[in-house]
């Protein structure tokens, strides 16, 4: 499900629409949809980062990343052991896949970074 098709649109937020995808910014967490056929990098997570900073300021403790796999892209696997660069910031992130393949990646990704990386069945259980 998209956000856009759940009642959590409605919570005060500020969307943030890149050629890489759609970034929602609520008030303790961020949810991103990246765009199909995308090759998320370190370079976008980096662009991600600077608009977080913009909007959380410099404390981004406790802030949690949901990313909501709605369409089919990759990550550069390498890239991923960058993302241990953002520890402090971001302890942890939530997927929530929605195939199997997306399932399988989510054991394949967590081999590449220190960070904690849980799953969740649907974006409404990701939120709570």
């Amino acid at each position: 499900m998209n956000i856009v098709e759940s009642r959590y649109l409605n919570l005060q937020h500020q969307k943030h629409s890149l050629a890489f995808g759609n970034f929602y910014f609520f008030e303790k967490f961020i949810i991103s949809e990246i765009a199909e056929g995308c090759v998320f990098d370190w370079s976008k997570a980096e662009k991600l980062l600077e608009l977080a900073t913009t909007y959380y300021g410099e404390n981004l403790k406790n802030l949690v990343l949901i990313s909501n796999r709605v369409n089919s892209y990759s990550l550069k696997l390498v890239d991923l052991l960058k993302f241990n660069k953002i520890r402090g910031i971001l302890d942890f992130f939530i997927i929530v896949p929605y195939n199997d393949i997306q399932s399988n990646n989510i054991m394949l990704e967590k081999l590449f970074t220190t960070l904690d990386v849980k799953r969740d069945r649907d974006l409404e259980g990701a939120i709570i």
